[in-house]
């Protein structure tokens, strides 16, 4: 009985991790999967009855594979040995093993041609920073969500909102490849989930050198609302907490950047400028 405890609070676990990184609202997650939020609620907090059923809904809705979320063991001696090696290690020890292994396995140079892609959070600073810089490089400047919507033919809400999770990823590594096919020398602002979507990433990463613009979880809520949406303000502690709960589920995604750029203390105009000197090198 504690070991499907705990097995109901893992998937539960992996659920609530899969719909913060990718900025999926539970209401959204509901709507696209038919299942009611009071029960993904239950799901997410291990006490759920679940079926096999219900997880196909919900894995296909969050746009992964069904193992994704029931795959819980690994059962050879290696993958044992492996697991408590890497359970042991800090985040920045995970990643210079992750640098590690792709440098044994794939040795080969990553062809980049003179392409950056800005990942990050809304509200980071990447299109305000991104656009400074290319007038300064005198390079092309390409947001993937207006790609998204030119090839699309309608707004990003009319996506999610018709086909949901699914759609919204195919867009989006459509109109990336769009992008990267047709542009050698640009600077490429991405969405703050793209990072959760390993395909579509590993393709950023293999034609792209990353920047991470990163602010505090604050700075991302105030600046959204800057810009227009004041949504956040009405349930202000709320926003907050998920914004935290979001960064703390992609941080490790994000920190695979070639570089970081921290916004949290400088104006937008000095955040290009700082974007400016990490890329310049790469745009030559």
């Amino acid at each position: 009985m504690e070991r499907m405890d705990n097995w109901l609070r893992e998937i539960g676990r992996r659920v609530r991790s899969l719909r913060a990184q990718r900025g999926v609202s539970r209401k959204h997650l509901s709507t696209h999967s038919q299942i009611s939020e009071r029960y993904l609620a239950q799901v997410e907090s291990g006490q759920a009855n679940l079926s096999f059923a219900m997880l196909y809904k919900i894995s296909r809705a969050l746009d992964v594979e069904l193992l994704t979320l029931v795959d819980l063991n690994l059962h050879g001696p290696i993958d044992a040995q492996l697991r408590a090696l890497v359970n042991n290690l800090e985040e920045s020890q995970k990643q210079q093993l992750v640098e590690h292994i792709e440098h044994v396995i794939a040795p080969t140079r990553r062809q980049t041609d003179q392409r950056v892609a800005l990942i990050g959070m809304r509200g980071a600073g990447k299109t305000s920073a991104g656009t400074i810089a290319c007038e300064m490089l005198g390079a092309p400047f390409f947001r993937v969500s207006d790609r998204i919507s030119e090839l699309a033919g309608m707004s990003l809400a009319e996506i999610m909102d018709l086909g949901g999770q699914n759609a919204y990823r195919r867009w989006e590594q459509t109109a990336l490849q769009d992008i990267i096919e047709n542009n050698s020398r640009c600077v490429i602002e991405t969405g703050g989930s793209v990072v959760a979507e390993s395909r579509t990433f590993n393709m950023l990463r293999e034609h792209c050198k990353l920047v991470w613009v990163q602010a505090q979880p604050e700075q991302h809520m105030n600046r959204v609302m800057a810009q227009g949406d004041m949504r956040p303000f009405e349930h202000h502690q709320q926003t907050l907490d998920d914004l935290t709960h979001m960064l703390h589920e992609r941080e490790s995604l994000y920190a695979t950047a070639d570089y970081k750029l921290d916004t949290s203390v400088i104006d937008m105009k000095t955040a290009g400028k700082k974007l400016f000197d990490l890329i310049k090198d790469d745009m030559q």
